[in-house]
This record gives C-alpha cells, structure tokens and sequence, in this order.
C-alpha cells in the first residue's frame, strides 16, 4: 500500500505540471515551462507554423517591436494568434499568452478576448502581469482580442505557448518571447496644453494652428490592492493572531500560578490578547 501511495502521490506532481488541459492552461507561468512534464519545446512558434501579430503586425521573436504613441492614438491594440497562412501544420488546442514588465510595466487587467467560447482570461498571473488562455481542446485556428497599452515609455514582454498535444508522458508545443518597446511621443506638430484639476488632468492636443486635436484626460483613482497583496496581509495578520497573541494568551494562563498580585494581572493578559486574535482573525 505504501508503494501505491508513493506512485498516487508522485503521478499527481506529474500532472499539476500540464498547461494543456480540455479547460485551461493550468497555471499563468512565464517561460516555456509552463507546458508539459520538462518536455523542451518543438521550437519557436514560427518553426511550427505559426505567428503572433499586434496591431496587425507579425511579431518576430528575434527583433524589439516598438509601439509607438501619442496622446492622440488609441491605447487598444488588436492582438491574434494564428496559423500561418502558409502553414500547413496542425490547428493547435492549447495556448498561453503572458504579457508584463514587471514594477517597471503595468500589464495587469490588459488582456481581453473575442470569443470566449475559445479565450478566457488567466487568473492569479504574478504581480503586474496578465494573461489569456484557451477555455477548451478544440483544434484552434486563430484566436483573438485586444491589449491595452498604458500611456508611458516602457519595454514588456508577451511570452506565447501553442500547444498541440499534452498527453501523459509525450508533450508537443512551440513557445516564443517577444520583447515590446513602447515609446511614448508627441508629433513634431502636436502641442500638449494640460489642466488640473483636484481630480484629474486634462491634456488638450492643438496642432500648428492652434485647432485642437483631441484630449485626453487622466482620473485620479486610488488602485485597488492586487490578490498577491491581500494574501500578503491575511499571512500577516494571522500570524500576529495565531503565531504571537495566542501563544501569549495561552502562556499567561499557564503560568497564572506566578502571579502573585492579587490584581488578576494573567487573566488581563490572557482576555485581552485573545481579543486581539479575534479582531485580527
């Protein structure tokens, strides 16, 4: 019985390692191992048959993609995921996108799908990044949506996995990186006139004439905490509750025998700590 459970146990590590599943990719990982048991990939997803394009533009792994914008641009881009045209490879069941730069860039919430009978949303990327994934195993041509680029110099990455077959001990995919430079300009003709105000800024854009252009406003907000941030606090609390007020709690009435007084000094210590544990709790 202990040899089965040994195996049980070591055939469910196994398997938490898979991104492929019929739902979803099984977790928001960067890199190439976010597929398969260790199984290297096939090569990147050009060599497979396939391309990533943003803004209508086809991605090439080797080179920096520069986007380049003004406040007069719109911040949404289209983003697809595709078998070459020339391709004559396989649909792919599986993929995963995960874009972000770290503190440096913002990525989390950019993400958004087309269909999401395909697509959906990742869920608990790391800290400033997002990610989408697909929602089935059905062979896949292309899949589809929109990223949002927050206005800003900065470089991030967009990390894609294409998976074609996840099984057991036999994993086929391609994975690329791709490396985003954002550049964030102003046409030689464009002035930038801005206002504030308590709540927000407004940056109005007039051309050589003085004719306005467009503008663009910026809310003041406060930002709400990310899940990594609130299961930073709840570890905290409970272990100021359950690690160190308890204990104490617990000790004070265990050695209320010392307590010589006559003020019921232990019984303070003990009630009012574990006051604590319950606020903190």
């Amino acid at each position: 019985y202990t040899m089965r459970i040994v195996g049980l146990l070591s055939s469910l590590l196994l398997i938490g390692k898979i991104s492929a599943y019929s739902f979803r990719p099984g977790s928001c990982r960067l890199g190439d191992s976010s597929v398969g048991h260790n199984t290297p990939s096939s090569g990147d997803i050009n060599q497979g048959g396939y391309e990533l394009l943003l803004d209508g533009n086809v991605l090439n792994a080797d080179d920096t993609f520069d986007l380049n914008l003004t406040l007069s641009s719109d911040p949404t881009y289209s983003w697809e995921l595709r078998k070459s045209t020339t391709s004559e490879g396989e649909d792919f069941r599986g993929f995963l996108l995960v874009a972000g730069g770290g503190s440096s860039y913002d990525m989390e919430g950019a993400f958004s799908v087309e269909d999401e009978g395909t697509s959906q949303i990742m869920s608990m990327c790391p800290q400033f990044y997002d990610g989408v994934g697909h929602r089935n195993a059905i062979p896949k041509q292309s899949v589809k949506g929109t990223i949002d680029i927050d206005q800003g110099q900065g470089e991030f990455t967009i990390d894609v996995s294409v998976v074609l077959k996840n099984e057991f001990r036999d994993s086929v995919y391609y994975f690329s990186s791709y490396n985003i430079q954002v550049v964030d300009e102003v046409s030689s003709s464009e002035t930038i006139i801005s206002t504030e105000s308590d709540a927000n800024t407004t940056s109005t854009i007039i051309n050589e004439e003085g004719a306005p252009l467009g503008s663009v406003e910026e809310v003041t907000e406060d930002t709400p905490a990310s899940p990594q941030e609130l299961w930073r606090i709840h570890g905290i609390l409970m272990f100021a509750a359950w690690g160190i007020a308890t204990p104490i709690a617990i000790l004070a009435s265990r050695l209320r025998v010392l307590d010589t007084s006559g003020k019921g000094i232990w019984f303070k210590i003990h009630f009012y700590l574990n006051n604590i544990t319950v606020i903190l709790s």
